[in-house]
């Protein structure tokens, strides 16, 4: 009897046992059902709805139908090179969107790389000394551009011993006066429309007798010793006394105010 009431109490335990086990396989897959329910979102094809209608055709027609839009604008690189009209590439030139501060410059080899979010925008394209110019995009990936000179301001030439000179290459100190504003000054020589006219240059009388409109032309002030005239070239001739020249006759006036603007001259 003791035997048989250990048995049954073993299949009892045995029984209790396997109901255990159930219920925990039964709790860990309920678990695993809402951690993969959490991360489940919710995205469009999920969401959205789609109505076509359409009759006798295959699935990979029907399938077509569904595109895909990407709404994000998509930038170019644009690229390129800037020379002169030599060839020569120019570093330095200034590119910029039109219409907006996104911009750049090229290297020292004349090439320039931007990205563009409108394939139709323009680039503006500025150096010094040369004229500015525009270039449409047009959905290009490539623009080479050659600038031209510009000339305006540039031409300027000054007499410098037995021939002329740029402007821009002198590097002398030279103050010049045109004919025109000699002519158009309403004085009777030539030294008193200087006075006021040029940088650096002073007037000073050398007497006191009515009348007397001839003063002496200084440099950097009045010095109680060297020599501090200026050089003063008419017409491409040395001059030491401008005021027996008659100011309707003349072209142009130079001042040389330094050494390296005298040596031509010796």
């Amino acid at each position: 009897m003791k035997k048989n009431y250990s048995m049954y109490s073993r299949h009892r335990n045995y029984i209790r046992l396997c109901k255990i086990l159930k219920i925990m396989r039964l709790s860990v897959l309920l678990l695993l059902v809402g951690i993969f329910q959490v991360y489940a979102g919710s995205s469009y094809s999920q969401a959205a709805r789609l109505s076509l209608d359409l009759q006798g055709t295959t699935v990979q027609n029907v399938l077509s139908e569904f595109v895909d839009v990407d709404l994000q604008p998509q930038e170019i690189v644009v690229t390129g090179k800037v020379i002169d009209e030599d060839g020569n590439p120019l570093p330095g030139v200034n590119i910029v969107i039109k219409g907006t501060m996104t911009g750049t410059i090229t290297n020292a080899d004349g090439n320039y790389s931007i990205e563009v979010d409108d394939p139709n925008a323009t680039l503006v394209f500025s150096f010094i000394g040369y004229i500015t110019q525009e270039a449409e995009i047009a959905g290009r990936e490539a623009i080479d551009i050659t600038f031209a000179l510009d000339v305006f301001g540039l031409e300027e030439v000054i007499a410098i011993g037995y021939g002329t000179q740029k402007r821009t290459t002198v590097t002398g100190a030279v103050s010049i006066m045109k004919g025109e504003t000699i002519e158009k000054t309403p004085v009777a020589n030539i030294s008193s429309a200087l006075s006021g006219r040029m940088a650096g240059i002073s007037m000073r009388p050398d007497g006191g007798e009515p009348g007397d409109d001839n003063p002496d032309i200084y440099i950097r002030g009045v010095a109680t010793t060297g020599e501090n005239a200026p050089l003063i070239v008419v017409d491409g001739i040395i001059r030491n006394n401008i005021n027996q020249i008659d100011p309707a006759i003349i072209e142009s006036m130079s001042i040389l105010k330094d050494a390296s603007a005298v040596a031509p001259y010796g």
